[in-house]
């Protein structure tokens, strides 16, 4: 995250500690607290339920697999994992379940390739098991 870009102090809650807002890769506006910008990052990297949450999340249609490419960082030569959001990602569930596993909570954020195509290969394999046994 760029400090300096992502993180604005919003106001004092009492003698050295301020609220922030801070922005994610995926445009979502969280808060959290802290004695300066660094602290606040730190606070909001462990994830403190207590004192950091979504002010603003994303709206649900803007989950396209286009936009999970974008904000990702997955480059198109990353043929297979493009591929397997294309056939995985095909409903607005399943996006959003991938949405929740991969970018639900900042700290717990998974951006590599690696994280990325381990979520996608339990979805398809979730999708294949159901449909053995609707199919047996």
């Amino acid at each position: 995250m760029n400090t300096n870009k992502n993180i604005v102090k919003h106001e004092k809650i009492f003698e050295g500690v301020n609220i922030f807002h801070l922005t994610d890769k995926v445009g979502r506006i969280w808060q959290t607290i802290g004695r300066d910008e660094k602290d606040a990052v730190n606070v909001w990297s462990q994830g403190e339920d207590t004192f950091t949450f979504i002010v603003r999340d994303i709206k649900p249609e803007t989950l396209s697999v286009e936009f999970l490419i974008k904000s990702l960082n997955i480059p198109r030569s990353a043929i297979i994992v493009v591929t397997l959001m294309h056939e995985v990602l095909n409903t607005s569930e399943k996006r959003e379940e991938f949405y929740a596993e991969t970018l639900g909570f900042n700290a717990k954020c998974k951006y590599g390739s690696k994280d990325i195509s381990k979520v996608l290969f339990k979805m398809k394999k979730q999708a294949e098991d159901l449909t053995n046994i609707l199919v047996h």
